[in-house]
């Protein structure tokens, strides 16, 4: 907040290393109310193709957040899991029951003990693409319940629009800011910046 408590006070965004000696950045400093006005126009022009949007949405959402196909290479890796704890078993319970070579006994159990473990690698990354694709329905839907609730476009900034429909603001230059919405919808708007570049001081040098 620059000028806080008097009627010049505004509210700015920048990166948390702006000052930071080592790791200063030169990302633009943004008024909060300059990135307001681009989101509510980004937002509005979404609006007047919402109607669009959705029936498009409504012909390819399941296509574009089917599962079904990891699902069954899940059902599978989970099966060859099974198996191989079967074969875990037997050769335990038969070193228990005869005498089997130890050296024998060791190789089979680390071989089987290394597939295991491959098998669940493998199980956790077609979790997390099932999870993926889950956490993709949920943002595209819940996008577009927000998009129907709104008939005509934004006369202010909204803040419980904003924090329904946005998922990263992305600062490209001092006056262009990129709105990546929960669909995936990427839009450009110009910003004004307003605020003057601060341009790192040089440390004085001590030699002589």
């Amino acid at each position: 907040m620059w000028h806080a408590g008097s009627k010049y006070e505004t509210f700015v965004w920048h990166c948390n290393n702006k000052f930071t000696k080592r790791k200063y950045c030169t990302t633009p400093t943004l008024k909060e109310n300059a990135i307001k006005k681009a989101f509510v126009e980004a937002f509005n022009s979404i609006v007047d193709n919402k109607d669009e949007i959705i029936e498009n949405y409504n012909l390819i959402l399941d296509a574009i957040t089917d599962d079904s196909a990891y699902v069954m290479q899940l059902e599978e890796l989970d099966k060859q899991c099974e198996e191989i704890n079967v074969l875990i078993e037997r050769l335990i319970s038969a070193n228990a029951q005869t005498i089997i070579d130890k050296k024998d006994y060791d190789e089979k159990y680390n071989e089987y003990v290394k597939r295991h473990e491959k098998l669940q690698q493998q199980q956790e990354q077609v979790i997390s693409k099932i999870n993926k694709c889950a956490a993709k329905r949920l943002q595209i839907t819940g996008f577009l319940k927000e998009l129907q609730k709104h008939q005509n476009p934004l006369d202010q900034f909204d803040d419980m629009v904003w924090q329904a429909v946005i998922n990263v603001v992305k600062v490209i230059s001092e006056d262009k800011v990129l709105f990546i919405f929960r669909d995936g919808t990427e839009l450009m708007r110009n910003i004004d910046c307003e605020v003057k570049s601060h341009a790192k001081k040089k440390c004085p040098s001590n030699s002589k």
